[in-house]
């Protein structure tokens, strides 16, 4: 995460090209949506169901002059199941949209 902001330095529109490389949806860069990223896993066990990820970046407001970003990273362990792989777009959408 650290790397990546670097080489973006700030700019919005170079971190969601980046972050949708790696299969993330990003909210549109607007100055009247908050930035942010999202990207849903699924960690397989052996046995039995497997149990939701969820990688989510953010932006928080600029700091000695610069935008600064932060990444964070969710286990649902037993409390949320895997999305099917070709639902993960959607949901992915969905959980952007929560913030309108």
């Amino acid at each position: 995460m650290q790397k990546l902001a670097a080489e973006v330095d700030g700019n919005e529109v170079a971190m969601a090209a980046k972050l949708r490389t790696l299969g993330f949806s990003c909210t549109p860069a607007s100055k009247s949506v908050a930035f942010e990223c999202v990207r849903f896993g699924c960690q397989k066990p052996i046995i039995g169901l497997g149990s939701l990820l969820q990688w989510t970046v953010s932006r928080f407001d600029v700091v000695s002059g610069k935008t600064v970003f932060s990444g964070a990273a969710v286990n649902y362990s037993w409390s949320a199941r895997c999305i099917p792989m070709n639902d993960i777009e959607e949901a992915q959408q969905r959980f952007l949209s929560r913030q309108g």
